[in-house]
């Protein structure tokens, strides 16, 4: 997220995910 300066979108196409998972994922661990 540092990377992106936040941008969701951004972050998750480079992870290859959709950014849904990519929320749920930092709700899951606090990082939102």
């Amino acid at each position: 997220m540092q990377y992106t300066r936040g941008n969701q979108t951004r972050a998750a196409l480079m992870m290859g995910i959709n950014r849904g998972t990519l929320r749920k994922k930092l709700k899951k661990y606090g990082m939102n």
